[in-house]
């Protein structure tokens, strides 16, 4: 227990430091006063009026400069990806279009009606416009038809599908390079290979489907159309796999209604 005489001594320096406290506080008030009053008095003459308006109204102009520089260049940017995303969305559109068409032509070789047809009074006009459809569709990765009405912008009417997917992704958020290279390396498989698969299949391979013709299908035409339907479903799959990884680009995203049932093995 501490007597009266010690409380009253600790008392009695708490006070003091108290005392000490406030008054080295009011020394700083004072010198910061003082600092003050000097910057004001500085401000207050002509050349630091001239000088802080120059430096507040030079500051100003170089962050809305800066600003306007970076949103000019941000809406050329947006307005380079709504273009690209557009044609491309378009050129896959045309990809699953023709191969979808495919896909229902095959489905016609295997139907009921088809095999009504005898080998003698066939379409011709129909076996041929499948394979207009057949080499217009392997024909879509490397090369545009400079006549489709797929293609939206003429600037890019010369360009194939991989050379837009790569710019593209030269100026695309983070957020979708890995997408975008999926796709890159999807489309450079399909253009890279040597001999396009239509080269296969003539025509008259089709025709040796009806089921009264004299000549069977040897195991290498069977092989190489069943191939080409295999490769059709693909195109449909990377078609859409591609419109999938082109969602949120643009400001103006194209919608596609695509009804038509497909499997892919």
């Amino acid at each position: 227990m501490l007597t009266p005489e010690e409380k009253e001594r600790i008392r009695q320096e708490e006070i003091y430091r108290q005392e000490i406290r406030l008054d080295l506080d009011k020394q700083q008030e004072t010198i910061n006063f003082k600092k003050w009053a000097g910057w004001w008095k500085f401000v207050n003459t002509s050349f630091g009026i001239w000088l802080l308006s120059s430096v507040i109204v030079g500051a100003i102009t170089f962050l809305y400069s800066e600003n306007q520089k970076k949103y000019t260049e941000e809406s050329k940017k947006q307005a380079q990806i709504d273009r690209l995303s557009t044609e491309i969305t378009s050129r896959l559109y045309e990809l699953f279009y023709v191969s979808s068409e495919i896909n229902e032509e095959f489905e016609y070789l295997v139907s009921d009606q088809f095999r009504q047809i005898d080998s003698v009074n066939y379409d011709e006009k129909a076996i041929s416009e499948m394979d207009f459809n057949l080499t217009k569709s392997f024909n879509t990765i490397k090369k545009p038809d400079l006549n489709s009405e797929f293609i939206i912008f003429p600037e890019y009417s010369k360009r194939n599908l991989i050379s837009l997917f790569i710019e593209l992704r030269s100026i695309a958020p983070k957020s979708k390079i890995e997408g975008l290279n999926s796709c890159i390396k999807v489309f450079r498989y399909m253009a890279s290979e040597e001999k396009s698969i239509i080269n296969r299949i003539k025509p008259k391979d089709l025709i040796k489907y009806l089921p009264y013709h004299t000549n069977k299908l040897t195991k290498g035409e069977l092989y190489n159309i069943k191939l080409l339907k295999r490769k059709s479903n693909q195109y449909l799959h990377y078609a859409m796999n591609g419109l999938d990884k082109l969602r949120g680009l643009s400001n103006r995203d194209i919608e596609y209604d695509f009804s038509i049932d497909f499997h892919i093995p």
